[in-house]
Parts: C-alpha cells; sequence; structure tokens
C-alpha cells in the first residue's frame, strides 16, 4: 500500500524512460513527421507530468505532512493540466511538422494573427501554471520547520531542479531541432538524476512498513489490529498482512511449549508411579515380617 510520492516518483520513472528516448535513432535513421512526433510527444508528456508532480506534491507537503492518503488530485487540477498539455504538444508538433515541411518556413510572416493568438494563449496558461507553483512554494517556506524530514529534502531537491529545469527550457534544450550536444546531454543527465534520486528517496524499506502501520494505526484508531485469534492452543494477534511470520513462530513456540508440558507429565507420571511401586513393596515386606 503506498503513500501518493511513490504511485507518482514510478510513474515518473516509466516517462523518464520514454523521455531519454530509446527509438532518437529512427530520427537519424529515418527521419520524418512520425519520429519527431513521438520524439516531441515523449518529452511534452515528462515535462507536463513533472510540473503536475510538483504542484500536487508541494500542496501535500503543506496540507498533508504525514498522512497516506491524500485529497490533493482534484479534477479542476486534472483539466488544467490536461489543457496544459494538449496546447503545448498540438504547438510544438505543428511547428516541427511545418519545420520539416519547409526548413525556411517562418510563422511570423506565414500567419501573423495565429502566432499573437498563440502566444497570448501561452502567457494566459504559463501566467497561471506559474503562479499556482510559486503559491505553494510560498506556503511550504512558511511551514518548512515543521515538516517530516522526507518532504524537506523533497522540497529542497525539487527547488533545486526546479531552476535547472526552466533554464533548460529558455534555453532551447528541449527543442527537437536542438544541435547543442552538450546541452541536450546536460539536460539528460540532471532530469535522470533528479529522478534518480527520488527513487532512492522513496524506495519501499522495513523501516517504512513499520512507519506505515503507527500512521495506519494513528488515521484508523478504530482498526487497530486486523485478526485476534483465541484458541486454547494458538493465541495470535497481529497488525498488518506483513506479520504472517510472526504467526508462524508463535504457533512453533506453542508447539514447542505444549511438547514441554507433555514431556513433563509423562515425568510427573513416571514418578508417581515409581514411589506407588515403592509404597506397595515396603506393605508387602510389613505383612510378611508380621
Amino acid at each position: 500500500d503506498w503513500i501518493m510520492e511513490q504511485k507518482a516518483v514510478l510513474a515518473l520513472g516509466v516517462l523518464l524512460i520514454l523521455f531519454n528516448n530509446p527509438f532518437y535513432a529512427l530520427v537519424i535513421i529515418i527521419p520524418g513527421e512520425a519520429s519527431f512526433f513521438f520524439s516531441t510527444l515523449f518529452t511534452v508528456n515528462f515535462c507536463i507530468y513533472l510540473y503536475g508532480f510538483w504542484l500536487t506534491t508541494f500542496q501535500r507537503i503543506r496540507l498533508e505532512n504525514h498522512q497516506r492518503r491524500t485529497k490533493t488530485i482534484t479534477v479542476v487540477k486534472g483539466v488544467f493540466l490536461l489543457i496544459f498539455w494538449v496546447f503545448v504538444l498540438a504547438n510544438m508538433a505543428l511547428l516541427n511538422r511545418a519545420y520539416l515541411q519547409d526548413p525556411g518556413f517562418n510563422f511570423t510572416i506565414e500567419h501573423p494573427k495565429a502566432l499573437l493568438g498563440l502566444k497570448v494563449t501561452a502567457i494566459v496558461i504559463a501566467a497561471v501554471a506559474l503562479i499556482a507553483l510559486l503559491r505553494e512554494i510560498g506556503y511550504v517556506i512558511k511551514t518548512f520547520k515543521s515538516r517530516i524530514w522526507r518532504q524537506k529534502i523533497l522540497f529542497v531537491l525539487s527547488i533545486f531542479f526546479m531552476f535547472a529545469f526552466f533554464i533548460f527550457i529558455f534555453s532551447g534544450a528541449f527543442s527537437s531541432f536542438n544541435t547543442n550536444g552538450a546541452r541536450i546531454l546536460v539536460t539528460i543527465a540532471f532530469m535522470n538524476l533528479y529522478v534518480f534520486v527520488l527513487q532512492i528517496l522513496y524506495v519501499p524499506t522495513a523501516k517504512g512498513m513499520r512507519e506505515h502501520q503507527q500512521i495506519e494505526r494513528i488515521e484508523n484508531p478504530r482498526i487497530e489490529m486486523q485478526y485476534d485469534v483465541i484458541d486454547d492452543n494458538i493465541s495470535v494477534e497481529f497488525h498488518s498482512p506483513f506479520s504472517g511470520q510472526g504467526i508462524q513462530i508463535q504457533n512453533e513456540e506453542n508447539d514447542h511449549e505444549q511438547q514441554n508440558q507433555h514431556q513433563y507429565g509423562t515425568k510427573l507420571d513416571e514418578s508417581h508411579e515409581e514411589e506407588h511401586g515403592k509404597a506397595a513393596k515396603y506393605r508387602a515386606d510389613e505383612e510378611e515380617e508380621n
């Protein structure tokens, strides 16, 4: 039962594999609209999801410091991210298609009104996205001292990579026609490093499982134990499905205890029989003397 951050980091790892573009050879060997479209699609998917990840996790740090369950994933946020994704993907795909068909294509000359409309729409969407993100960052900074250690590390790490991410965007590192190999490699390396650190930060551990059980008891005081089996031979109580080994150990201890009691009772019976035999022999000897 993973928390929201663990599930989100898992999805981010899958998108990172596509962001690294394992099919990049097709862009070189078979250049065309399809190869460039998929290259653009993988990049846009990763970038928009990364923005949604930051927005949701920062809000969760502010409102749900140590809670497992989350209410920060809302329909409004999903609709906004969908609009953001469609707008960016459509623009990049159309621009790539236009440049592939005519390398001398100039959007300013060919479609000035459409370019103006795209610029205004882009500014509005980008402003809304930036204001929402800065708002959450400001709230987290105010409550930073009272946050748990993992949330603090996530926030500081994300802020650092966020600045790098925006620098990469404005430098044109995510463009399909970027010919600066060093810039592309640095961008890919930074994004991979960020996701790898997140995976290490949220990897499931035995300690985390115990913390999860404790938090579950706090959030659900009425469901403190899932099983309580009391019998003549077995007495088991455990709090999670991970304690099956504890049941086996408890059963083995009960069986061992019963075996010891049986052996002890057998020894008592033997000693009692021996004492009765001695007493009977003593009485027989007395009768013979009389």
